[in-house]
């Protein structure tokens, strides 16, 4: 596939998944927001409410809120023309997964070698072969490590977790490791501006 027609319905694909899976998890704390708040609403009409009854409720709401907003960013970046470099295309993506990882007990998370950014890539190709890869290896207590590597006139993203083999644009190859697999995208230039 390449950028604009195939991959760009495969990022599609995924992108709705996500989206659906991402909706959930910004639903329960919005629905936790207001159980607290309706707590705190209560108590203030008895009147007379110490600070200390409702701080606790208060809380609560405002660290829900902070779930929701980094949920939120993660999927305005995602919307906007970004950089195509693969440790910023990689970001939000990985946010979102770590969050609806968190839900079933495990974890998503990305760490980069030097000289992993700066390398353009064919941006609809690699969302689109990250969302399906964590797609199919999100699992109950899984925690999953991305590592985002430079190699040659390649960058890679070296997946530990379960082995999956996801359904990836045609340009990214899969390598299959003893604790995982790694994708390689082709670099597409070293301009990671995709607005210029």
């Amino acid at each position: 596939m390449t950028e604009g027609d195939g991959s760009s319905s495969e990022w599609l694909r995924a992108l709705q998944r996500l989206a659906a899976r991402v909706g959930h998890e910004i639903r329960n704390p919005l629905n936790a927001v207001a159980v607290n708040l309706e707590v705190v609403r209560a108590r203030c009409e008895r009147g007379n409410v110490e600070a200390p009854a409702v701080l606790p409720f208060a809380t609560a709401a405002a660290g829900e809120l902070d779930r929701v907003s980094r949920l939120v960013d993660a999927l305005l970046a995602i919307a906007r023309p970004a950089r195509n470099d693969l440790a910023t295309l990689a970001g939000p993506v990985i946010t979102l997964y770590d969050a609806l990882a968190a839900a079933e007990g495990g974890s998503v998370a990305m760490d980069l070698s030097e000289g992993a950014t700066g390398i353009g890539i064919a941006a609809d190709d690699a969302r689109a072969a990250l969302a399906a890869t964590l797609d199919e290896m999100l699992g109950p207590g899984v925690a999953i490590r991305v590592h985002i590597v430079a190699d040659g006139e390649q960058v890679a993203a070296r997946f530990s977790g379960p082995r999956v083999t996801p359904r990836l644009p045609d340009d990214v190859r899969l390598h299959p490791e003893p604790s995982g697999l790694t994708l390689f995208f082709p670099a597409r230039t070293r301009s990671i501006d995709e607005t210029e």
